[in-house]
């Protein structure tokens, strides 16, 4: 065993329950998510815990939180075309100010002189 670095235990509260928390250093964030065994043991005469990562994952990608992320996907995508849909309707308002209206008469006019 190797000493790693020194941590204060901190506090967790969820669902009217507090829980104990520890933070490792960053270069440990692979085992995040992972289910670990808590041995309680003795280290030179104090009280002390062995915390063993077994590579198995307490949240595990189900279809409904796939299906979900897709949603969001799709929902994402279509705010997207909205914005742009609204970004063309109102160039084109604008375009539309610029050109004059011609009534039916300016038409006539027009087709009979070309």
């Amino acid at each position: 065993m190797h000493h790693i670095g020194t941590s204060k235990i901190g506090k967790l509260s969820a669902k009217g329950i507090t829980y104990p928390q520890l933070r490792l250093p960053p270069e440990y964030s692979d085992v995040i998510g992972q289910v670990a065994d808590i041995v309680e043991t003795e280290h030179k005469g104090k009280r002390a815990f062995l915390v063993v990562p077994n590579n198995s994952t307490v949240l595990k990608p189900s279809s409904e939180v796939l299906k979900l992320e897709g949603k969001n996907q799709e929902n994402d995508h279509l705010s997207e075309l909205k914005s742009a849909i609204e970004t063309i309707k109102s160039a084109l308002l604008l375009n539309e100010d610029d050109i004059p209206h011609k009534n039916a008469k300016e038409w006539a006019r027009s087709d009979s002189n070309a």
